[in-house]
């Protein structure tokens, strides 16, 4: 009879920061996008909390996202966010390994090159 038990079972966690970082990079990196932000006024200038723009819910193995940007006046919206969504699921899913099902984008507003470079 064996009595052993496996004593190598152990969780993974990974903390919402990091989900949150996953999502926020993975969304900077798409042609487009000016901030991920929850404020024009104050997160545009500040860039302390590296979080502010995006909201997570886990379900179990499932992460859903919801990411708030400002994207560039003369991008269409709709392929702007649609290439958000596709980056931020593919980033989470290989990243983390949990499923991401549902990423939605809330534009909050647009921005021209001209008034975020200062010119």
């Amino acid at each position: 009879m064996n009595n052993e038990q496996n004593t190598n079972s152990a969780d993974i966690v990974i903390s919402d920061d990091v989900i949150e970082k996953i999502a926020k990079t993975a969304t900077l990196e798409v042609d487009g996008v000016v901030a991920v932000t929850t404020s024009l006024k104050t997160d545009l200038i500040s860039k302390k909390n590296h979080n502010r723009g995006v909201n997570i819910v886990k379900d179990d193995n499932d992460i859903s996202i919801t990411v708030s940007v400002v994207i560039y006046y003369d991008y269409n919206i709709n392929e702007v966010a649609s290439k958000i969504q596709d980056k931020v699921t593919d980033a989470i899913e290989a990243m983390t390994g949990h499923n991401c099902p549902i990423v939605n984008i809330n534009v909050i507003g647009i921005e021209t090159k001209e008034s975020t470079t200062g010119e």
